[in-house]
């Protein structure tokens, strides 16, 4: 709602859910995945580890037609 009726990014710490938690990487990614869904646009994230799970995402969502970004993302050694 946010996004559609002010048309503004949303911002959050992609790190904060996880501080103190064991497997804090993973706690990360689904916490990312999750507010990407939720309509997060700017998520402050360590980029080289969240690609990935950006990717999945879009690739689930279906915003990566024929997983076109996700096949080369992997190929490239991702």
């Amino acid at each position: 709602m946010i996004a559609s009726e002010l048309a503004v990014n949303m911002t959050l710490g992609g790190s904060n859910v996880s501080f103190g938690l064991p497997h804090r990487e993973s706690v990360n990614d689904i916490f990312l995945a999750l507010a990407i869904t939720a309509g997060v646009t700017c998520p402050i994230v360590n980029p080289r580890r969240a690609r990935r799970a950006i990717l999945v995402t879009d690739l689930l969502l279906g915003r990566d037609e024929f997983a076109l970004r996700y096949i080369a993302y992997c190929r490239q050694g991702g």
